[in-house]
């Protein structure tokens, strides 16, 4: 049997190269969506609340894929997982690497450093916490793609508790200030370029009314009389017909057929490249300000 917890891609790769195997999806959300594979609806904080399901279906390998940055007590979740396993069940977790030995060119870019995220792992700090679930790591790997930096170790239970105290020294405040001193410097580059473009007498075309443009307009409050008289224009897809400061903000895909200047606002890297993606073969001239 294969539990899943979190993204679910993993599970779906699995039950179409390995059809015979038994699946299990456990989220809040079933975001499986599939006949093959059964979904467990659970709060990944609570996991003895389904304990009763493992009783007679001990897990074999279980997966849990960025999962772990978001749980209140990461010990209690792998010791909860563990008391599922069979004697040769296996865990496997990725985690994002806050290692301060990661080289990451554009941290701010990522989604490491994240509001969502209540704690931060290095390998020595995850080995410290399967220890304490009464788990040891067998295998590990370190690596970086999509220039998200990746932490994966494959865990088993141990068969004997050695009782020691290991003193882990804390390294994610160095990720967290180089993340928001690079943001900092992105939301700048951005509104210099905005500014530049206004005092041309050009039109400013922004692409993308979310959360780095609402940071954008809270730090330079001066940008909203721009916006109010129209000399910024707003563009989104999702939001389109909305308003924002009395502007209704226009759907993106005006830009397909007219030949504007269109600067992007997200700063997320995967978010900017199924941007850029979609506006390929459009006639506007799309501009990331970040690489500027």
């Amino acid at each position: 049997m294969c539990k899943s917890s979190g993204d679910s891609s993993a599970l779906k790769l699995i039950n179409e190269k390995v059809n015979s195997s038994v699946l299990t999806s456990i989220d809040f959300h079933n975001h499986t969506q599939s006949e093959s594979i059964t979904h467990i609806t659970a709060d990944l904080n609570n996991l003895c609340e389904i304990s009763s399901f493992f009783t007679s279906n001990p897990i074999n390998i279980a997966i849990s894929t960025h999962v772990l940055e978001h749980i209140v007590n990461p010990i209690e979740y792998l010791s909860n997982i563990a008391n599922y396993l069979d004697d040769e069940g296996l865990i496997f977790i990725e985690v994002p690497n806050c290692s301060p030995k990661i080289n990451v060119k554009n941290i701010a870019a990522t989604n490491i450093v994240h509001g969502q995220h209540i704690h931060y792992y290095t390998l020595a700090s995850l080995d410290m916490i399967a220890h304490l679930a009464g788990l040891k790591i067998i295998k590990s790997n370190q690596l970086i793609t999509g220039n998200i930096p990746r932490l994966q170790v494959l865990l088993k239970k141990c068969t004997r508790k050695h009782y020691s105290r290991k003193v882990i020294t804390p390294c994610s405040d160095i990720l967290v200030i180089d993340r928001f001193t690079q943001y900092t410097k992105h939301l700048t580059n951005l509104y210099n370029l905005i500014i530049s473009s206004l005092k041309n007498n050009k039109v400013v075309h922004l692409w993308g009314v979310g959360g780095d443009f609402y940071n954008l307009v809270s730090s330079h409050r001066d940008l909203n009389q721009y916006i109010e008289s129209k000399s910024i224009l707003l563009y989104d897809y999702n939001l389109a017909n909305h308003q924002f400061l009395g502007q209704k903000i226009l759907s993106s895909t005006v830009f397909e057929e007219n030949t504007f200047e269109v600067i992007l606002t997200p700063t997320y890297d995967p978010t900017k490249e199924r941007m850029k993606k979609v506006a390929r073969d459009w006639s506007s001239t799309i501009i990331d300000p970040y690489e500027l």
